[in-house]
């Protein structure tokens, strides 16, 4: 289920209006069906995270008939993609980019797979690195279409 969905010219006007954070929090509500106000974190992530990605989105090489997902609701989980691109390449090809954002200062390597330490309150702690959980989550939705991928159905 997205949260939000829309042409990149849409997303970049939404946030070229410093109003992108105030919509993805009501798209949240309405289509989450969730009564309270996301944390003010999560809020604060949206005006940061997505006003970078909306500089990303003006290079010319980004198709304008590109789409752009926020927070994509996985199915039968409680896992949120925070942002997808959608669109096909100069010999029409579809792909789809899953981007984890992150709000984080500073990062280190561990001997742990997939593993990075990044500071969260007061201290340093152990974290998935947000390129494993994008492949995760591409692995799971490819996970609930496989009678797609593999054209079984009859």
């Amino acid at each position: 289920m997205f949260v939000y969905k829309s042409s990149k010219a849409k997303f970049l006007s939404d946030t070229e209006n410093f109003s992108i954070e105030d919509i993805i929090q009501a798209c949240v509500q309405n289509t989450l069906n969730i009564h309270k106000s996301p944390e003010s974190s999560e809020y604060q992530s949206w005006k940061n995270s997505l006003q970078f990605m909306a500089n990303l989105l003006r290079a010319k090489s980004i198709p304008e008939d590109a789409s752009v997902a926020i927070e994509y609701n996985i199915i039968q989980s409680r896992k949120r993609i925070d942002f997808i691109l959608v669109g096909q390449d100069e010999k029409g090809i579809e792909h789809v980019i899953l981007i984890e954002l992150k709000q984080w200062d500073a990062v280190q390597l561990t001997n742990k797979d997939a593993i990075v330490k990044t500071r969260f309150g007061r201290g340093m702690i152990d974290i998935v690195h947000p390129s494993y959980q994008a492949w995760s989550y591409s692995s799971l939705l490819e996970g609930f279409n496989e009678i797609i991928y593999k054209k079984t159905f009859n």
